[in-house]
């Protein structure tokens, strides 16, 4: 049995903002999902001793653009955190799965956000369920919970995109029953996928601008490169 966690990070198809989207996977053992808990409990509480590991969330905008509960932290300190986190899911004991979807060659043929989220989506269930089958183990599939209506709308709409896929499948379907979501302050592995996501599209997407941004983006590289070694990345097209 494994838990997967899903999320992702990029704007829609029309939007200019960002160049890629991502959407992420990460595939705990049921028998590790105690040790990667503790892990990332441990080390959040290193890092905040005042705080409650659920007050706060591993999410790589805002450790990278010092916002949130980094606004005290200079760029240093925010790429220390970052390489931290690199090395914690490296060295955990998981699988990463990206697929990164470069937004500008799909303009004549997706149309719209929900057809983005859907390729990518079906492209990752593909690569896991794969991996799943090749181990002969079952899965869960764990998503961030939406809490407004036009992101209730949004559950449902993945909701039947899993279930298109499954009835499309001709191999057999590794996951149990339906997606889940969850509040993704309470789950370690939703704040991974989040990060490796965020992190995984800004290296993708041109961000260095002037000599210093583009020292941060050099600097940035080298602090990631144990997620780069970590994860399996489909770029599409």
């Amino acid at each position: 049995m494994v838990f997967v966690y899903i999320d992702e990070s990029g704007t829609g198809i029309n939007d200019n903002q960002t160049r890629v989207f991502v959407l992420s996977g990460i595939v705990v053992r049921g028998q590790d999902w105690h040790d990667v808990d503790e892990m990332i409990t441990n080390f959040k509480q290193r890092l905040f001793q005042w705080a409650l590991p659920e007050d706060w969330e591993i999410k790589g905008r805002e450790i990278r653009r010092g916002n949130g509960f980094f606004s005290s932290f200079n760029w240093e300190e925010r790429l220390e955190v970052i390489r931290e986190v690199a090395v914690i899911i490296n060295k955990m004991p998981c699988q990463l799965y990206a697929v990164r979807v470069d937004k500008a060659f799909l303009t004549k043929t997706v149309t719209d956000e929900d057809e983005l989220y859907r390729m990518a989506f079906w492209r990752l269930l593909d690569l896991i369920n794969d991996h799943l089958n090749q181990v002969n183990v079952q899965g869960m599939i764990f998503t961030d919970s939406r809490t407004d209506m036009h992101r209730d709308i949004k559950d449902r709409r993945l909701i039947a995109s899993y279930r298109e896929w499954a009835r499309q499948r001709k191999e057999r379907v590794c996951f149990l029953e339906l997606p889940w979501f969850g509040f993704s302050s309470f789950y370690t592995g939703l704040q991974l996928a989040d990060f490796a996501s965020y992190m995984i599209s800004v290296m993708a997407n041109d961000y260095a601008g002037d000599s210093k941004g583009a020292m941060r983006a050099s600097e940035l590289a080298l602090a990631l490169g144990p997620l780069q070694t970590k994860a399996r990345i489909i770029e599409i097209p």
